[in-house]
Order: C-alpha cells, then structure tokens, then sequence
C-alpha cells in the first residue's frame, strides 16, 4: 500500500508541476498553488521512499559489504537507525505542536500535516526493525533458520 502512496506521490507531483509550467508558458497566468504542493507531496515522497529503500536494503550502506557483515553488526547499524528514528520522532513533537494551526502560505493547508511525513517514513522503518527483531527472535524460539529479504532482519 505504500508503494502504492508513492507512485500516486510522484504522479500528483509530476502533474501540479506540469500545471504550471503550462499555465505560466502557455498562458501568461502561473498558478499559486502549485509550486507549493509540489513540495509538500516530495517531502512526503521523500520520507515514504526512504523507508522503502530500507526495507528492501537498497540504501548504499547497507550494501556496501555484501556476505561480510556479522549478524550482531547489522543488529547494531539498525539499533543506531531506531534509536535516531525514536529521538527525532520525540523531539519533533515541539515542532509539530507549534505547527498544528500554521497554515501554508499558498494552499491553507496546515503544516502539521506536511511534518507528518516525516512521522511516516521513519515510523514506518522503525516498525520494521521491530518486526525484523521479533521474526528474528521467534525463528530463533522455533528453530527454524533465518531468513533474508524485503522485511526479514538480516
């Protein structure tokens, strides 16, 4: 379903740019709203998309060293991304308090709810450390050997 959520980010962003390229060349008349949602829907992307990559492994350091990183040693590389995801995810909830009724400039939108895709993304990636620990944990209980891949805890 997320992946789903970023093709539909990505077409949304590619047509509210292709809008005012359009009005602005074809028509005299640029669109004020339009470089603004832009931006909001490639933040979401962004954020979307970075936990995507990580749950599928792609990012570069995970990568780098195929076969040649301990178990204990990918562990702890995800230990430091929660441990972040959970301290920034923390201490953003100021931000997200003082954005609650700030709306954008051109939409009305209310901030808040360009922040949250930050809270999505690095919710989403610390979920799935979780999960990886609690599946590398029952197949541990069960006797049944690791596995890897999108999701499973390497």
């Amino acid at each position: 379903m997320a992946e789903a959520a970023i093709v539909l980010l990505t077409v949304a962003m590619v047509a509210a740019a292709a809008a005012q390229i359009v009005a602005r060349y074809a028509f005299a008349a640029p669109l004020a709203w339009s470089e603004e949602l832009s931006r909001y829907l490639f933040v979401w992307l962004a954020f979307l998309a970075a936990w995507l990559a990580w749950r599928r492994r792609e990012h570069i350091s995970l990568d780098m060293l195929p076969g040649r990183v301990r178990p204990a040693t990918v562990r702890l590389a995800e230990l430091l991304v929660l441990a972040f995801a959970v301290v920034a995810m923390t201490k953003g909830m100021r931000l997200m308090g003082l954005s609650a009724r700030q709306p954008s400039a051109a939409l009305g939108l209310p901030m808040v709810w360009v922040y949250a895709g930050f809270y999505a993304g690095m919710g989403m990636v610390a979920g799935d450390i979780l999960t990886g620990w609690l599946r590398a944990f029952d197949r541990r209980g069960s006797g049944t050997a690791p596995q890897s891949g999108p999701g499973a805890a390497t």
